[in-house]
């Protein structure tokens, strides 16, 4: 723990102390964080060291940034967020609020982060939420007596739908973030689902979401080894579907995994009932 902590001051330029008790994120207000959390935040493996460190310099950013809502509970209004990710990407910690029709997307409460070179909204499980003193609760979150109504942030996510809806008419066959929404968090919006599924006369759009920045409409246009690839080439904490979506005004899907989509069609042999086959 102690390499994967030292690792993330040198190679993430976290500023921290490390002491017996935990580690001191010094500032304006210092906050320590214990080692079982850090623990709990290096994941199932923490002897290896570069997943360990990027699970911890994920945690002290997260903790340094609630530790200011904290302190400014005003912010609670401007930084808390819906965010969507795929099913099977949910982090641990009792994060999902609720899932979406279908099985591939699962709400929970999310965290605006001021770091331009990071996604902008960031998970916030719930072990974290409450390791920085916050509640959510009754359908509130936030510091006690200063609290964020949920119904709020749900009404934030489907203003940034209508908007993704509208920007349609320009861009018909691209998905891409609008605002602090990235496109798996817009999935999630009714309003955009309905938008796109009054594009198609059966109600129904396919995507292809492979990362959490972009994505593409009506896949039958593109290399069917389109959505693998660029999920193989994303960065980790960017990716999302590695196969097609299908989407309706209701649900959300992920197709079923199988074929040879990396291949060519012309490369099978050629079958016909009497003849032999032919290569």
């Amino acid at each position: 723990m102690r390499r994967a902590v030292l690792a993330v001051a040198v190679l993430d330029d976290v500023d921290l102390e490390p002491r017996d008790d935990g580690v001191l994120l010094p500032g304006a207000r210092p906050l320590l964080v214990g080692w079982d959390e850090l623990a709990w935040a290096a994941g199932p493996q923490p002897d290896q060291v570069d997943a360990a460190r990027a699970g911890v310099a994920r945690h002290l950013r997260l903790r340094g940034a609630l530790d200011e809502v904290v302190a400014e509970p005003e912010l609670a209004r401007t930084r808390l967020r819906l965010l969507a990710l795929p099913s099977a990407r949910v982090p641990d910690g009792g994060w999902p609020l609720h899932r979406v029709a279908g099985g591939a997307l699962a709400v929970g409460l999310g965290l605006a982060l001021e770091r331009s070179d990071a996604l902008p909204v960031v998970a916030v499980p719930s072990v974290t939420l409450a390791a920085a003193g916050l509640v959510c609760a009754a359908g509130r979150v936030g510091v006690p007596g200063a609290e964020q109504e949920l119904a709020v942030l749900e009404e934030h996510l489907e203003a940034m739908g209508t908007l993704a809806g509208a920007r349609l008419a320009r861009l018909p066959q691209q998905l891409a973030p609008v605002g602090d929404s990235d496109v798996p968090t817009l999935l999630a919006s009714a309003s955009f689902r309905r938008a796109l599924a009054a594009e198609d006369p059966l109600g129904m759009r396919g995507a292809v979401v492979a990362s959490r920045r972009r994505g593409w409409l009506d896949p039958r246009r593109l290399d069917p080894a389109l959505a693998s690839v660029a999920y193989e080439l994303s960065d980790p904490d960017d990716r999302a579907f590695e196969r097609p979506l299908l989407v309706t005004a209701e649900e959300v899907s992920e197709v079923r995994s199988g074929g040879r989509p990396a291949e060519i069609d012309l490369r099978d042999p050629v079958t016909h009932p009497g003849l032999p086959t032919q290569r």
